[in-house]
């Protein structure tokens, strides 16, 4: 009887959105027999449903880098908790912007200094592992002006043309 009324009570608290008193109720069933009834997926969602509910929030607010962070709180537990996998990648998605640095004058006296720098900045940032950042390397910023430079010209369809939202990242920028 007792296990049957903290149950209910656990199932109240969560309807209430009282998800810190649901967790204790729950946990104390668990304590006293770990195999009542769906106890462990009550439990689940006392502790997860809260952080996926901010993280709703958070996309809806466009705040898409504190979605993410909210949504890999809930993956060190379980990415499988309702769309937790799906809405993370569409958080980071959404967080990520492309830089590049790059020195475009090769007869400048101090091209090699600043070449030098572009790529100590770069390696820097790369180096920061930051999942909402990616870098595009020289290389790849030379492909996509060229690119973009056909497709103004009418040579290529545009439709295949690269486009600055589609740049390749540079080979480190993969291995986060």
């Amino acid at each position: 009887k007792y296990l049957e009324q903290l149950y209910n009570q656990g199932l109240e608290e969560l309807k209430r959105n009282d998800f810190t008193s649901a967790q204790k109720s729950f946990a104390e069933i668990t304590s006293l027999n770990p195999t009542y009834k769906d106890v462990a997926t009550l439990k689940e969602t006392a502790k997860l449903e809260p952080m996926y509910q901010q993280a709703l929030n958070y996309m809806g607010e466009k705040k898409y880098a504190l979605a993410y962070e909210q949504l890999e709180k809930i993956c060190r537990f379980t990415c499988k908790y309702k769309e937790t996998e799906k809405l993370k990648a569409e958080a980071l998605e959404k967080a990520t912007f492309t830089i590049g640095f790059f020195v475009d004058d090769k007869d400048a006296k101090n091209w090699e200094l600043q070449r030098k720098l572009a790529s100590m900045i770069t390696d820097e940032i790369m180096q920061s592992k930051n999942p909402f950042i990616h870098v595009v390397d020289r290389e790849n910023i030379d492909k996509l002006l060229q690119e973009q430079k056909l497709g103004m010209s009418g040579m290529i369809d545009e439709k295949k043309a690269a486009t600055a939202g589609k740049m390749p990242r540079a080979s480190a920028a993969r291995q986060r």
